[in-house]
């Protein structure tokens, strides 16, 4: 993906910066807020995978931190209540077993 140099001659190109694309219209756009791209002169954006989300410059997934979870929709979420998720990357949150409850932070359970 490139863009023309916005030199006022208009008469070279320029890659696309990581975190944005270039499909074929010439102007580097960025990338919906779920998708990241990783390479200079992209022509297309990628989904981050289950349990990681873009981080801020959407050019890597950052892993969703213990409490969350993401099912690959771009987007780390706490886990649903009386569940948890006890590590990073967690694609999905778990209840606890019976005698226990999930602690305050839902990275765990208690007795």
């Amino acid at each position: 993906g490139t863009e023309v140099d916005d030199n006022g001659a208009q008469d070279s190109c320029v890659l696309c910066e990581e975190g944005t694309f270039s499909n074929d219209e010439g102007t580097c756009q960025s990338c919906l807020s779920n998708e990241i791209s990783t390479v200079s002169g992209a022509t297309s954006c990628d989904s981050c995978p289950a349990g990681t989300q873009p981080n801020t410059d959407q050019t890597v997934c950052d892993l969703c931190s213990p409490g969350q979870f993401s099912i690959g929709d771009g987007t780390c979420q706490d886990c649903p209540i009386n569940t948890y998720s006890s590590s990073f990357g967690a694609s999905q949150c778990h209840f606890c077993g019976a005698g226990t409850e999930v602690n305050p932070t839902q990275t765990g359970c208690n007795l």
